[in-house]
């Protein structure tokens, strides 16, 4: 019986660029959700530029700090 490889993942917890495009995205991404990482970067990773139309976009502090500026105020 021959069995496909799992190409080898290297998500690394800091902050960082991801490649959405990449086919082992939602791996990963299912990966350090399971791990509670509020960030994480493909900057490690051999597959970091595969995938068709490659988009590496770099994912900074601001997309995971929470609102601190409190709820909206009611129009008035």
């Amino acid at each position: 019986m021959v069995t496909a490889m799992e190409p080898e993942r290297n998500p690394v917890k800091k902050i960082g660029e991801r490649n959405f495009q990449c086919p082992n995205y939602e791996t990963c991404l299912d990966q350090c959700t399971k791990s509670d990482w509020q960030f994480w970067t493909c900057s490690q990773c051999s597959n970091r530029l595969q995938g068709t139309g490659v988009t590496v976009v770099k994912c900074g502090l601001a997309s995971v700090r929470p609102n601190r500026m409190g709820p909206a105020s009611p129009p008035g």
